[in-house]
This record gives C-alpha cells, structure tokens and sequence, in this order.
C-alpha cells in the first residue's frame, strides 16, 4: 500500500500530495500539470493608478490642501502595497491553462514550491531518474519550515 506524501497542506482546502493538487473547488493530478505559473495580474492593474494617484498628489500639493494631497498620496501607496501582495496560481494541462486560485503572493510561491517538489519526487519515482536535473530536492529542514 502506498503511503501517500504530503507536501502542502494549509488546512482550508490547499493541499499537495505526491498525486494530487486540490483546492475547495477542484483536483488535479499531477501527472497531468504541465506548467504552473504565479499571476501578477493585479499589480498590472493598478500599479500605475497608484502611481498615477500619489504622483497626482505630490504633483499638485502646492494647489491642493495638505490633507488631500496626503489622502491621494495614501490611496495610491494602499492600492500599490495591495497589488503587490495579491496573486494568482495558474495551472496548465495538456489543452488548457485556468486560474486555480487567488491568494497572498508568499501562499501562493509555497504552493508553486510544494508542486514542484512533488512534481520532481514523482518523476523520480516513475523513472527511476530525475526528469529536471537543475531543481533541486528539498531538505528535510526545509519541509519542516515550511509547515
């Protein structure tokens, strides 16, 4: 019987084994994953309306009241921060990419992690060598500090 290994698992419904990646919503094996890739879509977004808002505002801080130019300033630093600090995790099968999941981007780079490990582990199960010599395994250290 084959003891199945867990990767990741942030007990609310995000979790990596040696076969399958499942989140709330769906499941994937990871036999089928191809490609797993961490969105940035919204820092595209509103990256430059932050800029644009705190540039605005210290542009115009002459005319405008302190206040106003510090809320603008404000806004525009809040909206960049949170672009920032907002991802996504897309999967990519054979025919097909989708968004699997919207999280912070530190959750999101430990699930990309953990995906790889275990991408990595069983490929060396299967064949017996490793298919991506570059990646390196994980320590047991590591495994431990990411838990």
């Amino acid at each position: 019987m084959h003891k199945v290994k867990v990767f990741y698992d942030n007990r609310r419904g995000v979790r990596v084994t040696d076969r399958v990646f499942s989140t709330r919503l769906r499941d994937e094996q990871l036999s089928a994953i191809v490609s797993v890739k961490v969105g940035r879509e919204p820092l595209f977004i509103v990256g430059p309306i932050g800029s644009g808002l705190s540039l605005f505002g210290l542009g115009f801080s002459d005319v405008l009241e302190a206040t106003h130019a510090m809320a603008l300033i404000f806004i525009g630093s809040a909206l960049i921060a949170g672009g920032y600090c907002l991802a996504s995790l897309t999967v990519g099968t054979l025919f097909n990419d989708k968004a699997v999941f919207w999280r912070d981007l530190w959750t999101i780079q430990r699930v990309r992690r953990a995906l790889r490990d275990a991408m990595h582990v069983a490929s060396v199960e299967s064949s017996g060598q490793p298919s991506c010599p570059e990646l390196p395994a994980t320590s047991s250290r590591q495994a431990k500090r990411r838990r």
